[in-house]
């Protein structure tokens, strides 16, 4: 719940870069020989269609912290031992 409104914004972002895929291979197979044309014709794109293309990695970036809490604290949990007796769905003991 917590990372519901960067996850979304992620897929959201993608989805619009998935959009772009054929202009994207356009261009790539129209200038070829030419990397920098390539990159300007690109920016275009982006800029035509509003469309960011680092959008997809910040909100990824900005929930690795939450998941990494939630592992260091549920292995401190599991090293103290307070889950020696506890199940998990359909297994018995989670030691």
């Amino acid at each position: 719940a917590i990372t519901y409104p960067l996850t979304k914004q992620q897929v959201e972002s993608s989805l619009k870069m998935q959009r772009l895929k054929p202009g994207l291979d356009k261009i790539k197979e129209r200038y070829e020989r030419s990397p920098d044309i390539i990159e300007r014709e690109k920016q275009v794109l982006y800029e035509e269609y509003d469309v960011n293309p680092s959008a997809t990695l910040f909100p990824t970036l900005a929930t690795i912290p939450i998941f990494l809490g939630l592992f260091y604290s549920l292995r401190n949990v599991a090293a103290r031992g307070a889950l020696d007796d506890q199940g998990f769905f359909f297994i018995p003991t989670l030691t």
